[in-house]
């Protein structure tokens, strides 16, 4: 054993000589080059040395110059040019419309998805996209869509869009692009009415927020900038805390986006607010001007009731509970009514199988 010991003391001595050796080599061929004094040309290529000069060669400045004037015949005027010519110009700033977590390589569409199809066309067609499909190829599709890092379509002002959809979609026989002016928009969401005129981003995520695809809402929400975070987008964030039973953040929020925003679905989150801490006449006090300001939210007022302690009738025409109201219902602790499980709400079963 005391041999063995001694070999590997041995063994471990030599190796750090070599390692010793090596270092000094290493730092002796650096200072060598260092201490050479060469001058360099524009193109890289080395002249006559002059260690000895008494006058210190001018240095070869790294910063791009103006350009005043045109470079191979082309006028570049405002650019810059550094001395090799070439050219540098700013980059266009990027759109959040064309924010995603899907390429083309991670099976995403490419990113000129948009290109030659107009805003206009995009912004009528998106309210019609299907929310429930049964094909498991279709839903993927539709997530793609949805997901992927596009540049936006561009808009054509002053110019009328024209589409025959019988040619596209043989099943849109009958449809007609003036019904599509003719839609309701309350009856696309309880919460707030859909903006033709709003940014594509929005739209996409309103599209996944109906599809029940709150996951992927998350994914594209942390790559939103601040700049970015208008009130329809905050509405869908709002939500999907509601959904994943995040109430505490939601309501240590909710007065700040009171103050900033005006959109009703504000107030009826800070009555919930309310409620959900006991506050039961602090929390009527707006539910009660929110009725007499003409709001016509069976749902909502039901929920609140219940929160309240009372046991209101389930409205018949309520066929479907918002994020808002799901997360109300779920506070009560009491069963979901049999009638909303028949329409399959992917969002209403996430909430069941958070309960």
């Amino acid at each position: 054993m005391i041999g063995i010991d001694k070999q590997r003391q041995f063994e471990i001595r030599i190796n750090l000589i070599h390692l010793s050796v090596f270092l000094v080599l290493l730092l002796f061929s650096s200072f060598s080059a260092y201490s050479q004094n060469l001058k360099f040309t524009d193109n890289g290529q080395d002249i006559e040395e002059n260690r000895h000069s008494d006058a210190p060669a001018p240095p070869v400045s790294l910063v791009p110059s103006r350009a005043s004037e045109s470079v191979e015949g082309n006028n570049i005027a405002g650019q810059l040019v550094s001395p090799g010519g070439i050219v540098i110009s700013n980059l266009d700033e990027i759109s959040p419309d064309s924010i995603g977590i899907m390429d083309s390589l991670s099976g995403g569409f490419s990113f000129d998805l948009w290109k030659g199809t107009p805003r206009e066309l995009v912004t009528k067609l998106f309210p019609q996209l299907p929310n429930r499909m049964s094909s498991r190829l279709m839903r993927d599709m539709m997530r793609a869509l949805l997901l992927s890092v596009a540049r936006p379509p561009g808009t054509i002002p002053e110019q009328e869009v024209f589409v025959d959809l019988e040619v596209i979609v043989p099943s849109s026989r009958g449809f007609s692009m003036d019904d599509l002016d003719s839609v309701d928009p309350s009856s696309i969401s309880a919460e707030e009415d859909f903006n033709l005129e709003t940014s594509i981003l929005y739209q996409r995520m309103y599209q996944l927020a109906q599809m029940g695809d709150w996951d992927n809402i998350r994914l594209v929400a942390e790559l939103i900038p601040q700049s970015a975070l208008n009130e329809e987008i905050n509405i869908i964030i709002n939500d999907l805390a509601l959904v994943d039973g995040d109430t505490i953040s939601v309501c240590a929020n909710i007065e700040d986006f009171i103050k900033t925003y005006g959109n009703i679905y504000w107030q009826k989150v800070f009555a919930f607010c309310h409620l959900r801490d006991g506050n039961i006449p602090a929390a009527f006090l707006t539910i009660d001007l929110l009725r007499e300001s003409g709001l016509e939210d069976p749902g909502f007022f039901w929920v609140a009731e219940l929160m309240s302690g009372n046991r209101p009738i389930t409205p018949n025409s309520l066929q479907r509970l918002t994020p808002l109201q799901l997360s109300m219902l779920r506070s009560v602790g009491r069963p979901f009514p049999d009638k909303f499980f028949q329409e399959g709400d992917p969002t209403l079963l996430r909430v069941l199988a958070k309960s």
